[in-house]
């Protein structure tokens, strides 16, 4: 996430704004201990087989990572797993959900490459091919910009300094009119990036002429994926697999979504993440299309017993445990409902909101009794006013509270405004 005026300038904070200490902890108690080593929490981690898994899930609370003043919430939730398909042994789904501090705020999916990309910019597809096998990610949700960037060294050494050039779509160093590379510099965690038409990025930063023909070596490469809506919240899906250099895989992953649900389906895989605990107790649907047995993969969904339904006929009952989060089955495709057991009372309906940045008050209520007038919380958001609740993302119906009447699931959109600043002016010019 990257804030311009922000943490890039402070001790111990990357450019992306995440931490990193001056220092190692002395001791195992104190690593333990001492909050600034701790860069997240485990929300949920499961695996069918410690030793010889299918499939292992981790979902990681890791705001605690990043700079307060440019985050409010980072989570990172991976399901990787191991096929037994010849062709594409190992796949994985990674869902990115990110709450910045200011909607403005760039978020950026990084993909560290040991050779040079080569980019599908048509299909927002990188391959990272070494010769011998090879990665490719397709990017699903988030991919409106995507930049690759090498990192470059001379006579084969890194040293202090470190020389970057932007690569073009096909994975080769941009050269000037007069065919030289152009690269920059990186001065610790001062960075000047190049774009597509080798002009400096950052007006300060110094570039450097290299020659063409000089003895320049990719030690690695990065490639750079972002969504380019202005928004707190933005949401990213990539997934990833490994085969062997040269084979040709038909197949391409395809995005799904639904109602506080995203993911992916990957030849006879399926994974789905909830993009909100305020929801991980809903019942959820989504649809699959296809041929022949799915396996499927739910994360993020609260521990407790949850009925499969597919097509219309139910094919069991799945527990998720308070560790694990998640329930894994197979079925056909099509029509997918989960029905969590118990989860909300007789005669009650779901409240789902829709914060853009805010947060609840502690105890807010996520559903309300049928017959029963009841009064809607209040959120807050840092440097914004809430200008109220409106049950569409047109802000055209506004909603004081729910009414005796009401039985349906309400979807509410908060509303924001800028605060108004009040200030006296004097005649002798100050304020």
């Amino acid at each position: 996430t990257n804030d311009p005026l922000g943490p890039s300038n402070k001790v111990g904070y990357y450019n992306g704004a995440q931490k990193y200490e001056l220092g190692i902890p002395n001791s195992y108690e104190s690593w333990i201990a001492d909050n600034k080593f701790s860069y997240g929490k485990l929300i949920g981690m499961q695996t069918d087989d410690e030793t010889n898994p299918s499939y292992v899930y981790f979902a990681n609370d890791i705001t605690n990572a990043y700079d307060s003043e440019t985050v409010d919430y980072v989570e990172r939730s991976m399901m990787t797993l191991y096929t037994g398909d010849e062709e594409t042994p190992m796949v994985m789904f990674i869902f990115d959900n990110i709450t910045s501090d200011e909607a403005d705020f760039k978020k950026t999916f990084l993909l560290q490459c040991a050779t040079a990309p080569e980019i599908d910019y048509e299909n927002n597809t990188v391959t990272v091919d070494n010769g011998e096998g090879k990665l490719v990610l397709t990017s699903l949700l988030g991919a409106d910009d995507i930049k690759a960037y090498g990192r470059t060294s001379k006579d084969g050494e890194v040293k202090d300094i470190e020389y970057f050039y932007v690569l073009d779509e096909n994975g080769n160093p941009t050269v000037d009119e007069n065919g030289d590379y152009v690269l920059t510099k990186e001065y610790g965690a001062e960075r000047f990036y190049l774009s597509g038409q080798n002009k400096a990025l950052n007006p300060g930063g110094a570039s450097m002429i290299g020659d063409k023909n000089s003895d320049l070596s990719i030690v690695w490469g990065h490639v750079e994926i972002s969504p380019e809506a202005i928004s707190n919240t933005n949401q990213l899906v990539n997934v990833l697999y490994v085969s062997d250099s040269g084979t040709t895989v038909s197949a391409t992953p395809t995005l799904l979504q639904s109602a506080f649900m995203t993911g992916a389906t990957f030849k006879n895989h399926t994974t789905m993440f909830v993009t909100d605990s305020l929801y991980a107790s809903d019942e959820h649907s989504f649809v699959t299309t296809g041929e022949g047995t799915m396996t499927y993969y739910i994360g993020g969904i609260n521990e407790g017993e949850w009925t499969v339904t597919i097509n219309g006929v139910e094919i069991g009952q799945y527990v998720a445990t308070d560790e694990g989060k998640m329930i894994s089955f197979e079925g056909e495709t099509g029509e997918v409902v989960l029905t969590p057991k118990n989860t909300r009372p007789a005669g009650t309906s779901a409240i789902r909101y829709q914060l853009e940045g805010g947060t609840l008050p502690e105890g807010a209520i996520t559903y309300y009794y049928h017959g029963v007038e009841t009064a809607l919380p209040i959120p807050t958001r840092t440097g914004a006013s809430f200008d109220g609740w409106y049950t569409d993302k047109e802000y055209s119906n506004k909603i004081e509270k729910i009414s005796k009447d009401m039985t349906e699931t309400l979807t509410l959109y908060a509303k924001w405004s800028a605060p108004i600043v009040n200030a006296d002016y004097s005649a002798g010019g100050s304020l």
